[in-house]
């Protein structure tokens, strides 16, 4: 790699950290400043804004195969879109 696909990575890795920073600040603190807490939907979000990215650049590198990057990216998904009961 050459300096400067090396500074898009750095680019792309700092505007990612960005933006699950404020999502997961965003969300934590309510509309009137409150702290309200983790609960599990921030944790699925974070893991996916997390997992996704990681996967691209393991498949882009030829790290992982497609076919494996498929599967786990189905896996994410579906914990992602679980369906929990009421008590959610």
């Amino acid at each position: 790699m050459d300096t400067k696909e090396i500074s898009i990575y750095t680019a792309l890795g700092i505007a990612l950290i960005s933006i699950i920073f404020i999502a997961i600040n965003r969300s934590i603190k309510g509309n009137d400043g409150n702290v309200k807490g983790i609960g599990i939907r921030i944790i699925q979000f974070s893991s996916v804004t997390i997992l996704f990215p990681f996967l691209f650049v393991l498949c882009v590198l030829d790290i992982l195969p497609v076919s494996t990057v498929a599967v786990v990216a189905g896996a994410i998904i579906g914990y992602a879109f679980a369906v929990r009961d009421k008590n959610d």
